[in-house]
């Protein structure tokens, strides 16, 4: 197959041939489209949220009115919409500055006549303009931003920590080699709020701090802006193994602070020989006996030739079956215990699960200051278990390259992970708005879904029209995330 190529003086074709009867052809035609209709959906969330707004009042603009082209609101919102629809690094300017659906989106009423956005420079020049100062007041926005828009009513905030490995592939100020993840990176810090997984805290932190290394000090910062407007609010806090340090304890424990945490320990000699456990690990393991007989230790060999039976087999062959029964083997205890580590003040309440299955015991250890009388089954699976979700969250911040920090300066990687986060967030405000059947889509497929949409940008004297084709799979999703946007 040859293609013909045919230029005319508005547009450009191509001629395929299938073989069959009738010709294709590829024409390109000079029209203003954009492959990103739905930034207007984030615009429409930014105004109701007043982000920008809020961003532009933070941090002044130092520069000469006379000598700029293009505002402070705007590159705000330049910078915070591309990486909502996926370009994550400032040189992905030189695409999104031309395109008319981001020249709406950021302020420009002439996506036809008018100037482009900024370009790759001045978005760097932005970028290393923020100070350390500024830097910590937008810090202070993200609880701000949440306690206006998503903490209505409620009676309790349960809030999740999380630690990532941003790795990095330069000289980056604070890049340092990490034994724990096995690579030179930045180590960020993530706040979530559990029940609508907004962000509320993303502080970079050099790659040779701890896992949970200034975890009081970030989590104070948003105890005390929502203490501040909801005194007495409860406030829940969930982390794994790794923030089960003696400050963060001493910090929940306070008075004026209040912090009802559930944070995981890691098992030691002293754990193990708790009357408690061990009569719980002999009950599992007399329970599981009477269920289903003797644990079964298949030799390596055995394991991996039942493995490759199963896995291989059809589902009519029992495939299925197999593996619901594998995973059916198993009997789990809770109880709790009062212990007390060397360096802690007094005794704690510790809540563990045992399991006994083929492979043998496991046992996880909860350590909890919760004064209500909650089974420990109660605390351990509707309170601990369901921290795990903010590792989809993370995910979800990667998707959209949040660990994209290339710039050489410490501060200018922490202004970029901040970005990916103020977008993170207009993000969740607009997958909230979805119907029930669509709410629990990741934002990578909200991304693609709603907001990569082709449309056709047309501009006259009196309006900016955009068309959208009546085709797309998703169009009933966009128009009603549109009107919840208009009528909210």
């Amino acid at each position: 197959m040859i293609a013909q190529c045919i230029t005319e003086s508005r547009s450009t074709q191509a001629l395929l041939n299938f073989g069959m009867k009738k010709k294709i052809v590829v024409e390109r035609l000079d029209n203003r489209m954009s492959a990103n209709g739905g930034v207007l959906l984030v615009r429409e969330a930014d105004d109701k949220m007043q982000l920008t707004q809020r961003l532009t009042a933070l941090i002044a603009d130092m520069r000469d009115p006379l000598m700029i082209t293009h505002k402070f609101e705007t590159l705000w919102r330049q910078s915070i919409y591309q990486r909502a629809c996926g370009y994550e690094d400032i040189n992905d300017a030189a695409i999104a500055r031309i395109d008319p659906a981001f020249m709406v989106a950021a302020g420009n009423q002439n996506p036809e006549t008018g100037c482009e956005l900024a370009s790759t420079s001045t978005l760097q020049r932005f970028e290393y303009s923020v100070t350390n100062s500024e830097l910590k007041l937008l810090q202070k926005l993200l609880p701000e931003v949440y306690l206006d828009t998503q903490l209505h009513h409620a009676r309790t905030v349960k809030l999740a920590s999380d630690t990532s490995c941003d790795p990095v592939h330069g000289d980056q100020q604070g890049a340092f080699y990490n034994s724990f993840y096995e690579e030179r990176c930045y180590v960020p810090m993530f706040i979530w709020d559990q029940d609508t997984r907004f962000p509320l805290a993303a502080e970079l932190r050099p790659g040779n701090a701890g896992p949970a290394e200034g975890a009081d000090r970030i989590l104070d910062r948003v105890v005390t802006a929502i203490r501040a407007r909801h005194p007495e609010i409860h406030i829940e806090y969930t982390a794994d193994a790794v923030y089960a340090l003696p400050e963060l304890f001493a910090f929940c424990e306070r008075k004026d602070k209040k912090v009802t945490y559930f944070i995981g320990i890691k098992s030691n000699h002293a754990l193990e020989c708790k009357p408690e456990v061990k009569e719980a690990c002999e009950r599992a393991k007399r329970e599981f006996i009477a269920l289903y007989g003797e644990p079964r230790m298949p030799t390596k060999k055995e394991w991996k030739r039942k493995e490759e039976r199963i896995r291989y087999s059809s589902k009519d062959e029992g495939r299925m079956q197999e593996l619901a029964e594998q995973q059916d083997r198993r009997v789990r205890i809770f109880s709790e215990c009062m212990y007390q580590a060397r360096e802690w003040p007094a005794e704690r309440r510790i809540v563990f699960r045992i399991e006994y299955t083929d492979d043998g015991l496991d046992v996880r250890y909860v350590v909890t200051n919760d004064p209500r009388k909650r089974s420990a089954r109660d605390v351990y699976e509707n309170s601990y278990c369901k921290r795990s979700r903010c590792e989809n969250w993370v995910k979800e911040m990667k998707d959209l390259k949040c660990d994209r920090l290339s710039c050489q300066e410490f501060d200018a990687n922490q202004f970029r992970l901040l970005l990916h986060t103020f977008a993170y967030a207009l993000l969740v405000c607009l997958q909230q708005l979805l119907p029930d059947d669509s709410a629990d889509i990741s934002i990578s497929s909200f991304v693609n879904k709603l907001l990569k949409v082709p449309v056709t940008v047309k501009e006259s004297a009196r309006q900016i029209k955009f068309i959208f084709s009546t085709w797309d799979p998703y169009a009933a999703d966009f128009d009603y995330l549109l009107l919840r946007l208009q009528a909210s």
